[in-house]
């Protein structure tokens, strides 16, 4: 796992398991909230640091804790590897979550593994696809969705205009210029309404994700594997803003949909996010709100793209 080291330098650190990622005020981030790295070539990249800390163990039970500035992915194996970069310019691969950073983690996973599924050049049906997804993330709930996807199409339009075999994916061309058309209808909706009260910030709390010299695998430090009932906070959000798919300074809806968002121009200036243009007084008046789609009780079917009602006894999405 180590190079010898004789000179005083930090050994190489080639993978790191049960991992997580902060940020420097030790709030838990998405690792997807750095830039990513297209190819092999990062010997002349510069990636503006964005304070990200990868967290976790090397060699069984050593803590790891490395600032990172870019990711990648290889599609190339017989399952997709995710990469961080550190700021020495080593690329160290991620092996599993951490179980507690399962819900932050989950759309990009299934995203990565969407990718390398289509990467392998078979032209399977949609249906396979699911099938596929609902198999590697069995033990997540609720299962993948179309939504898990369509937080990441930035990346998966990348991957489209670079890669020669996801180029030639009719099933995946049409994911995209169907999917995205829907998602992008929902969410313009959404951020057009009148907001007059509640994006409440999100906290992100949960102090023990900084626990670094926890050998276990669970949120609460008690040793237990992932075998375990998996559960966690039932006030799950978004970690990323579903206009841009950026970090940061987010607003969560109180809604069952969570979706999250950039509340200023401020916070999302870095990815030129429309936000949903607050000022920062105006944040800190917000108590509890629903949005728009969860106050009228019609949410978006991610499937067929259909504003349905979503209570009742005349639902139809849920």
């Amino acid at each position: 796992m180590f190079d010898d080291d004789d000179d005083g330098v930090d050994p190489q650190i080639e993978d790191v398991n049960r991992y997580y990622f902060e940020d420097g005020e030790e709030k838990p981030v998405c690792f997807s909230i750095l830039p990513f790295q297209f190819g092999e070539d990062d010997s002349e990249a510069v990636f503006l640091r964005k304070d990200v800390f990868l967290c976790g163990f090397v060699d069984k039970n050593l803590p790891v804790y490395k600032e990172v500035v870019a990711w990648k992915i290889r599609l190339d194996s017989e399952h997709p590897n995710i990469y961080v970069l550190s700021i020495e310019h080593k690329w160290i691969k991620l092996l599993k979550p951490r179980k507690c950073y399962g819900d932050i983690v989950r759309s990009t996973l299934i995203t990565v593994q969407m990718l390398h599924f289509f990467g392998r050049g078979e032209q399977r049906s949609s249906n396979h696809l699911w099938d596929h997804l609902d198999e590697v993330f069995g033990k997540y709930n609720p299962k993948p969705v179309e939504d898990d996807l369509m937080k990441h199409h930035t990346l998966i339009k990348l991957f489209v205009e670079k890669d020669q075999t996801l180029m030639k994916s009719k099933i995946l061309q049409r994911l995209i210029e169907n999917g995205f058309k829907r998602t992008k209808k929902a969410l313009g909706m959404e951020a057009q309404s009148i907001v007059s009260d509640g994006w409440r910030a999100r906290k992100n709390d949960d102090n023990n994700y900084g626990n670094k010299d926890d050998s276990g695998d669970d949120c609460d430090g008690d040793g237990s594997s992932d075998d375990g009932d998996g559960s966690s906070d039932d006030d799950v959000t978004d970690q990323i803003c579903a206009l841009c798919d950026d970090g940061g300074h987010l607003l969560s809806c109180d809604g069952p949909c969570k979706r999250s968002f950039h509340p200023t121009k401020k916070d999302g200036r870095e990815s030129k996010c429309e936000s949903l243009h607050y000022t920062s007084a105006e944040v800190k008046r917000i108590g509890t709100y629903l949005c728009a789609n969860c106050k009228n009780k019609q949410h978006q079917c991610f499937r067929c793209g259909e504003l349905e009602p979503s209570h009742g006894p005349n639902a139809k999405v849920y």
